[in-house]
């Protein structure tokens, strides 16, 4: 099987595999992050799937007990309730829209939440964004992160 890179990318993608550096912390992964944290000009961390990256977001906001819940819609992929698992949380799982708009519910949320809820943990499914603006107001009167 031949793939047709341009030039340039081509030979970025030669040095990475021959440098044996693939994955985890190597040297191209360390100069993506510092010209990411020179664009964004913030603190970068850059990770190997969806489902780390979210563990790591839900950590940073101080999402490590062990008891409570987070509300994330029961049809998204199966990182989504594993990353709130790993913070030791369990996931509170809320229906969709419709089939044509398998976005998180916005009458269940509501219904959702209750003295353990932690956060709101709205994903996107196939590139349909949720209702952001309603699921903000949502977590701003119930006094919760999302």
């Amino acid at each position: 099987m031949e793939v047709d890179l341009p030039i340039n990318i081509s030979s970025e993608i030669e040095k990475v595999l021959t440098s044996n550096h693939v994955t985890n912390n190597g040297p191209y992964l360390k100069e993506f992050e510092k010209k990411l944290e020179t664009y964004f000009n913030a603190h970068v961390a850059v990770v190997d799937h969806g489902q780390t990256a979210l563990t790591l977001m839900l950590r940073a906001y101080g999402m490590n007990e062990h008891s409570g819940n987070i509300i994330t819609p029961s049809y998204t992929f199966s990182g989504t309730a594993h990353a709130i698992s790993l913070t030791g949380l369990e996931p509170n799982f809320c229906d969709i829209e419709s089939v044509v708009n398998p976005t998180i519910s916005i009458s269940d949320i509501e219904k959702k939440i209750n003295k353990n809820t932690r956060a709101i943990l709205a994903c996107d499914t196939y590139s349909i964004p949720c209702d952001y603006i309603e699921i903000n107001n949502i977590a701003k009167r119930f006094n919760i992160p999302f």
